[in-house]
């Protein structure tokens, strides 16, 4: 079964709206099946796929209709009107009597109350674009995410790979000095034990490798055949907190929006002691057994409330409450932002020099190891000497892509926090790739 969705995308302050198909089933085959998937095109489909977005989108469109209610007020109302029926009096005829017309009500003043309820849905209506700008940031970065873990787990899983083949080479060169007599059989089995450790790590790596593919391939509703390189301008960051802007950040956005429609309903209440002044007319034909006749009539009505029991004064101390508890909420957003690009700053510099001293570490194995295999031939080095040089290449190799990676997730993290991501990616305008993208 298949449902239609209309798919808002809103990015740099424009909204357009694309009719997206949706479908039910768990996973589907991309268009390009087979072929790697690209981080842009994850994105892409995470958009397409995620049931925030979708819900999001159809709020924004309540919001028009609610908009186009509100201006409904300074529009004509109407109604066609009419009755049939009779009376009599004790000892009298029935008279029968019919009438029928139209009746015509415009507002003429209400001193700025409708205009106010139109400033108040179109408030909201902003918010609610700023969430779904939020709810596309979030969904891009949770898809970066995975997607470097994705990356992570094949480069350890290729770490873990070259670690039991520079083992099986040391297997053979124990073999061959078994068999000449230079060495012993207890070699060829140390060998051949902690070749079996690794390939119980890579059996771990494989396993996680798996899980995070089957997540993606959630988010992304597309079976996932392999993925690309991560894009270097993803993971070229300079952090630098004094410099966020979060009058660019829709959580921010979405805060001041809020605290606008909390403003206006202040000034809407307040409007609630004034009156307002309508034009009502009317053409009515009665018809009756002994007169038939139209009757016409136009007047202007006032309607103006002189004592509510204290109502409107409690719902404008209750909107003074909601601007307090608005501006709160603006401050609070804009401390979590610092707070999450703050801790992925932190991340980044302690992955960065991680994958310094692993780097620095693996070089220094990596030297050693060519020396102690030409000593071991020799008979000058133990086997456990040459297998400790190995286990220190290999764990030296996994601290350096465990940094590496540690380092490009908390880039993503930090682009998330600030909204850079998805401009970073090029995707600062999706919708207009989402037609080359499905």
């Amino acid at each position: 079964m298949k449902r239609y969705l209309s798919f808002f995308v809103v990015m740099a302050f424009s909204l357009s709206v694309e009719a997206v198909e949706y479908t039910d089933s768990p996973l589907r085959e991309g268009t390009n099946s087979g072929q790697e998937l690209s981080l842009q095109n994850a994105i892409m489909l995470a958009f397409e796929n995620d049931p925030s977005i979708a819900r999001t989108a159809a709020e924004i469109s309540i919001s028009d209709a609610q908009i186009d209610e509100a201006k409904s007020a300074w529009r004509p109302q109407v109604s066609l009107q009419g009755g049939m029926g009779g009376s009599a009096s004790d000892g009298d005829d029935f008279a029968q009597s019919d009438n029928y017309g139209l009746a015509l009500r415009q507002l003429l003043y209400d001193f700025g109350r409708t205009s106010n309820n139109v400033d108040q849905y179109t408030a909201m209506q902003e918010g609610k674009r700023y969430e779904l700008q939020s709810a596309l940031n979030d969904v891009g970065g949770r898809t970066a995410r995975v997607y470097v873990e994705i990356k992570r787990f094949e480069a350890l899983r290729r770490v873990v790979n070259d670690g039991i083949a520079s083992l099986t080479e040391v297997r053979n060169i124990a073999a061959m000095r078994a068999e000449g007599g230079l060495g012993t059989h207890s070699d060829l089995l140390q060998t051949e034990s902690r070749i079996a450790a690794l390939r119980s790590q890579q059996a771990q790596y494989d396993a996680q490798l798996a899980s995070a593919r089957a997540e993606l391939g959630v988010l992304t509703g597309t079976r996932i055949n392999g993925v690309g390189d991560v894009p270097a301008v993803l993971t070229e960051v300079e952090a630098n907190l004094d410099a966020i802007n979060y009058e660019q950040i829709p959580q921010v956005l979405q805060a001041e929006a809020s605290a606008e429609v909390a403003r206006l309903a202040i000034e809407g209440e307040r409007k609630g002691y004034m009156p307002s002044f309508s034009l009502e007319g009317g053409r009515t034909h009665y018809d009756s057994d002994d007169d038939s006749y139209w009757d016409n009539s136009i007047q202007v009505t006032v309607d103006a409330p002189l004592y509510q029991g204290g109502s409107v004064g409690a719902r404008v101390r209750q909107a003074e409450g909601n601007v307090a508890a608005s501006q709160a909420d603006i401050n609070k957003v804009k401390q979590d932002i610092l707070l999450k690009a703050a801790q992925a700053e932190s991340s980044m510099s302690g992955a960065s020099g991680r994958l310094v001293a692993a780097e620095q570490q693996l070089q220094s194995a990596r030297r050693s190891r060519e020396v102690y295999r030409d000593e071991y031939l020799l008979g000058q080095r133990s086997v456990n000497d040459l297998l400790s040089n190995e286990q220190e290449v290999y764990q030296a190799r996994v601290a350096q892509q465990s940094a590496l990676y540690d380092q490009w997730q908390s880039a993503v993290v930090y682009r998330t926090s600030v909204h850079q991501l998805l401009p970073t990616l090029g995707l600062d305008r999706p919708e207009t790739k989402l037609s080359e993208t499905w």
